[in-house]
Parts: C-alpha cells; sequence; structure tokens
C-alpha cells in the first residue's frame, strides 16, 4: 500500500530574488547548497535549532515546523557565490565533489559552463566549455567515484567528461527512430546502480528512458510506457508527447531498479534485470480500473520492455478508456499528484525504503 505524508517548510532561508533551481547537499550532508534564477548560490547549514538542544531529526522537523514558519525565522547562509545567468547561464544541476580531499560545489548552466567552487576558498577552481552545438544544458550525472560527469542537452546529446584530465572523452546523440528524425531532449541523467560504464537517460517522448553503454555509445536497454510501438514512426513530435521528467535508481533485492514519473503523473518501477517485477507504483484516480503489465522483447538488438494497458471492467459492466488524459481535476488529491512529476528519491530508514515524488506544484509526498 502507498501512504502518502504532507511535508511543510521548517523555516525560511534568506535569498536575494530569483527562483530555487536546484539544490545539492553537502559539506558531510549538514548543510544544503541551493542555487536560483538569478545566479547566486547559498550554502544553508541544516540543523539550524541545534543550540536549543533539537537534534534536527525528522520527528523534531516535522513537529517545530509550523512554530518556525509562523515566527518568521530566516536561516543566514553559511556561504555566498555568484554566476552571472548573462555570461555564464542559468545553473541547471549541482553536485558535491569529496574525492582525494577535495570540497567543491560542481554546477552546469545551459550555456555549457562545467565550473567547480571550492568550498573553502569560495573561488572557482576550473571552468570547461561544452561544445555550444550540443544544445543547451539540461542535466548531469556524476559518476559515484567521481571520474565522469555527463551532460544532456536540448538537441539529444549526450557528452561524457573525464574529470581526472578535464576533457571531453565522448558524446553521442538520441537521434530518434525510423525516418522521422525528430530531437529528443535530454530531460534527465543518472548513473547506473550497478553497472558503472553505463549510463542512465530519459528523453522526451513516450516516457521513454534507455540505458547507453559509455564505452561504445550504444544503447543496450530502453524502457518504453506508450501506445507507440518502440522504435516505430512518430506521428507526434517528442516534446507533445507524456515524458519522464523525475528519475532515480537503487538496488532491490540485489536487482538494479529504476523509477520514473513525468507529465502523466504516474510513478513506475521499473525492474532491470526482471521485467516481470515492473509495475505501476502511483497512479491517479481515473486509472484505478486500468492494469499494467510488462512486456519484454528484443528489438533492433536492444532489450526492450514495454508497458501494456488494459481495460479491467468496471462495477457496471463497461470498460472504462486508458485513452486520453482527463484534466487535473478528475485526479484524487489524497492519493496522486495533480500536476507532472519533477523528481524523485528513495529514502532508506531502518529496514524500509520510503519514495520521495515531488511535482511541478510545490507538492512532496511520501510514499511507503
Amino acid at each position: 500500500d502507498s501512504t502518502a505524508y504532507s511535508i511543510i517548510t521548517v523555516c525560511r532561508c534568506e535569498c536575494t530574488g530569483g527562483q530555487v533551481k536546484t539544490g545539492v547537499f553537502c559539506l558531510n550532508n549538514t548543510a544544503i547548497a541551493a542555487a536560483s534564477s538569478n545566479g547566486n548560490i547559498h550554502i544553508f547549514p541544516i540543523d539550524v535549532d541545534k543550540e536549543r538542544g533539537r537534534s534536527g531529526t525528522s520527528a523534531t522537523i516535522a513537529s517545530t515546523a509550523s512554530s518556525s514558519y509562523a515566527s518568521g525565522n530566516r536561516v543566514k547562509p553559511l556561504l555566498e557565490s555568484f554566476v552571472d545567468p548573462a555570461a555564464e547561464g542559468q545553473i541547471v544541476e549541482m553536485a558535491h565533489f569529496t574525492a582525494g580531499g577535495q570540497n567543491l560545489l560542481s554546477y552546469v548552466t545551459t550555456k555549457g559552463r562545467l565550473c567547480g567552487l571550492d568550498l573553502r576558498s569560495n573561488e572557482t577552481v576550473w571552468r570547461l566549455t561544452n561544445n555550444p552545438k550540443f544544445g543547451l544544458v539540461l542535466s548531469m550525472a556524476v559518476d559515484p567515484y567521481e571520474n565522469w560527469v555527463a551532460l544532456g542537452t536540448s538537441l539529444g546529446y549526450h557528452v561524457i567528461w573525464d574529470m581526472r584530465f578535464q576533457l571531453p572523452i565522448r558524446h553521442w546523440q538520441h537521434t530518434g527512430h525510423q525516418k522521422h528524425t525528430h530531437v529528443h531532449a535530454v530531460h534527465h541523467l543518472s548513473p547506473h546502480p550497478t553497472d558503472p560504464p553505463s549510463l542512465i537517460s530519459a528523453v522526451s517522448g513516450n516516457n521513454e528512458v534507455s540505458v547507453w553503454d559509455m564505452e561504445t555509445a550504444t544503447r543496450r536497454q530502453m524502457l518504453w510506457a506508450s501506445p507507440a510501438p518502440p522504435f516505430g514512426e512518430m506521428t507526434d513530435k517528442p516534446h507533445q508527447q507524456e515524458s519522464v521528467r523525475g528519475l532515480t535508481t537503487c538496488v532491490f533485492d540485489d536487482h538494479p531498479v529504476i523509477l520514473t514519473g513525468g507529465t502523466d503523473r504516474i510513478v513506475r518501477l521499473w525492474n532491470l534485470r526482471d521485467p516481470d517485477r515492473c509495475c505501476c507504483v502511483v497512479k491517479p484516480k481515473y486509472l484505478k480500473r486500468i492494469q499494467f503489465d510488462y512486456q519484454f522483447k528484443v528489438i533492433e538488438g536492444v532489450e526492450v520492455t514495454k508497458e501494456i494497458t488494459q481495460s479491467v471492467m468496471s462495477s457496471s459492466g463497461g470498460p472504462s478508456s486508458p485513452d486520453g488524459l482527463p484534466p487535473p481535476e478528475a485526479c484524487s488529491h489524497q492519493h496522486s499528484h495533480v500536476d507532472f512529476v519533477t523528481d524523485l528519491s528513495v529514502v532508506p530508514y531502518k529496514n524500509q525504503q520510503f519514495i520521495v515524488s515531488v511535482s511541478h506544484d510545490g507538492v512532496l509526498k511520501l510514499w511507503k
């Protein structure tokens, strides 16, 4: 069963203008780095009430959230930096580098700047530039060992940087399927949870997720949650179709697992080793009579797991149709997201794992 809990703001972080675009934990998970649309980077401490004897645990956060917010508590940043949006572009994603004794905040901008900010000196120690012909940078992934960084662009390019030598070593483009070549923007990237040479990529259209071999720039697996045939002719442009916007990976029962969410407001679990264990985790209320099954095929040398939907007879004897998405007001506010899912995470707690999902309207849900 899935159970949703509401999360409310604990305190107000003191920023000057702009909208927060991305954030990351840093300083041994004792602080959060946040980047805003106006180019400001702020590092905020997490345990702001430690001097009052509070531990900063989730239970304390929940119990003190209302009073903290109502009293207007503001958290001042530990460190501030600025990236000129006009010259460098807006910050898309950030990562914290700690290998080799480093304490760097790495960030990538829409104009292809890949930079490293030393949090000890508050100085930029390296600034790399992505080739402009690859398009605007939309996503970034970092190797768990911090040996490489992958960038995804608006023109469907995947660009791999070797951070040991700070050089681009490989790139390839998602060029679409069959004769009709459409641009598939790369919305999300992630390292593979069990296979380091592989890169997971979510692109626009057909809720498509691919697993790429970075050494050969070839696709090994593809996840497809669309009524259209995989590798078939596309009748619509990718940006007009349902797409994955949030993605995270984990290992469950020694199997690599991908969790996806996107514009159709459905959270799916994909088991990369056993397609029979793929499932729909969260779905809108209007889909309660739609059954989700998963079919495995090898197409053009690629292992494809395709989602199949079929109507289940209603109590009145009539089938419900899966065709088309109803307006948001037709969805259940209590259980599923009303707006599209923008990000996902898996949070381990004791002997359980919880799924955290965030939607475009700012709603955060915790699923058990």
